[in-house]
């Protein structure tokens, strides 16, 4: 009896976990566009991890910055805002683990530069 209502128990709380959705802390992506105080990353492999049927659908994450967000290159020296460009890949870390499947309004703790988007 003990081993049916701990199996019950274990069935439950998976079952919860499943339906919050996977909480991030960070996530690396690539920069789709900038805006004032704001950046469009590709978020689609985060969103898409774990899942066993993946839709073609794309999924872009709006991440907005304010005067408390850290700018970093990989090699920890701050940078600007203003140094990020288009294609760059960042690293996105979040004060909080983070849903950002469910979350509307993200905002990054710290974006770090990864690597420049190659120029042609």
């Amino acid at each position: 009896m003990k081993r049916l209502k701990a199996s019950l128990l274990m069935a439950v709380l998976c079952l919860a976990l499943t339906a919050c959705g996977q909480k991030v802390k960070s996530f690396d992506d690539t920069i789709d566009s900038i805006r004032t105080n704001e950046l469009i990353v590709n978020c689609s492999d985060v969103i898409n991890q774990g899942k066993s049927k993946v839709n073609d659908i794309g999924y872009l994450c709006s991440i907005n910055v304010n005067e408390t967000t850290e700018y970093k290159a990989k090699n920890g020296d701050s940078i600007q805002f203003d140094d990020f460009l288009k294609g760059d890949k960042v690293r996105i870390v979040f004060s909080k683990p983070t849903n950002i499947e469910k979350e509307k309004h993200l905002s990054a703790k710290e974006i770090i530069l990864l690597e420049h988007a190659s120029k042609e």
